[in-house]
């Protein structure tokens, strides 16, 4: 997967730390890297409505990798609890429509002891072998 990002300059640093923080956690998994490569620089000129010029300088990136699977699990989608209802976040080509609208009134509620728990964020996982999905809170 391959995507282009128009980033600006003064994030740079940070991206290439955040996505070195990842290549490291990939390595420990045995999953693929994730690349990032500099491609053009954009210099772009807004006008307040004083007539106040600022240039902002945009780092065009290309940020390439793969989707990481664990054990023949992969993250399809990010459930959000909030205090009236669910926000789900999918990973874009990950579920076809209507796919994971079912979690969308999932409680945080652990799989693996099966106890109520004050989750923020739950995390929904595929089993590519059995194209089964599965719900994981974090510890």
């Amino acid at each position: 997967m391959k995507n282009q990002y128009r980033v600006p300059t003064q994030n740079i640093a940070s991206l290439e730390e955040s996505i070195a923080h990842l290549n490291r956690r990939a390595k420990r998994l045995g999953t693929p890297a994730i690349t990032l490569e500099k491609l053009e620089l954009e210099r772009v000129v807004t006008t307040d409505d004083f007539g106040v010029e600022t240039v902002t300088f945009l780092q065009i990136v290309c940020v390439s990798g793969e989707a990481p699977k664990v054990n023949g699990w992969t993250f399809i989608a990010t459930l959000e609890h909030l205090d009236e209802s669910t926000i789900l976040s999918s990973v874009p080509g990950a579920v076809t429509e209507g796919e994971i609208m079912a979690y969308r009134e999932a409680l945080p509620v652990c799989d693996h002891c099966q106890k109520n728990r004050l989750r923020n964020n739950t995390y929904l996982l595929r089993n590519e072998k059995a194209r089964s999905s599965r719900l994981v809170t974090p510890a």
